[in-house]
């Protein structure tokens, strides 16, 4: 009778140590929950939309303007918000027409060591090698020779954060995707 009391006893404390991993490996799988906020950014959850007038009004005016052929960027001390440029003209007040911009930014880059993210305090100047054992869990993962991309959590909803490297291995720039 003993014997049984402690081979079921074993059962119990293995399924239960079981339980526990697996809801650890699950928790352990979202790197940062909340780079956005982490930025002072505001969004909705699984909705990465920025609009411009709520970067102008969180912001204020960026320190410059970049504009292209299909995107515009518009520049802060540390962050790059790039936005689109739809193909449909866009007739303004003094009715001339304009390629009009997209309404919600696309990505935002980061360029400053201001901005850390997670447990390991990841962001520009940390090693590839930190990055990379940051993300283990990561399901989705492109790693190139000068960047590595990662789908932070668990479905196509979640975050895309992607990672870019200078010759020395240290993290240059980390780009958040901001739209679905």
């Amino acid at each position: 009778m003993k014997k049984i009391w402690i081979i079921l006893s074993a059962v119990i404390i293995t399924i239960f140590a079981g339980v526990i991993m697996t809801h650890t490996d699950e928790d352990n799988s979202i790197y940062e929950p909340d780079y956005f906020t982490k930025l002072g950014l505001s969004y909705k959850k699984y909705q990465y939309e920025y609009k411009y007038e709520t970067m102008i009004k969180e912001l204020g005016e960026p320190a410059k303007t970049d504009e292209h052929d299909h995107y515009v960027k518009y520049i802060y001390p540390g962050l790059v918000f790039r936005y689109e440029i739809n193909n449909s003209l866009v007739q303004d007040r003094d009715g001339n027409y304009d390629y009009s911009v997209s309404p919600a930014a696309t990505n935002v880059k980061i360029t400053t060591e201001t901005y850390r993210f997670g447990k390991h305090n990841i962001g520009v100047g940390s090693t590839r090698e930190e990055v990379e054992k940051a993300y283990r869990k990561s399901i989705f993962k492109i790693v190139e020779e000068d960047s590595s991309g990662f789908r932070d959590g668990g479905s196509n909803d979640e975050q895309w954060v992607e990672y870019y490297f200078d010759k020395n291995n240290r993290v240059l720039a980390v780009e958040l995707g901001l739209t679905r």
